[in-house]
């Protein structure tokens, strides 16, 4: 799986995790795998924003530089958001 092979995975989530049920479901592969993670603007607070694996908000070019780095650099983006 190109997840045990990455080095420097990331996760996004999105509100489709409520829709769907399954944001307990997202939280715990985060935490058990103890992977960061993202969202855009629109899906803030999700995951509450104080979470230890939390990095910030993804919007490209325009929020914030560092988290832009991390999920545009990373070779496992693992998308649990629907974009």
């Amino acid at each position: 799986m190109k997840i045990n092979e990455s080095r420097n995975p990331v996760v996004m989530v999105g509100e489709h995790l409520r829709v769907y049920n399954a944001l307990f479901s997202a939280q715990k592969l985060i935490e058990t795998a103890n992977l960061p993670f993202a969202t855009i603007f629109s899906d803030k607070a999700i995951i509450d924003e104080m979470h230890p694996n939390f990095i910030g908000l993804y919007g490209g070019k325009v929020i914030n530089h560092a988290v832009r780095e991390v999920i545009e650099n990373s070779d496992c983006v693992i998308n649990l958001a629907r974009y």
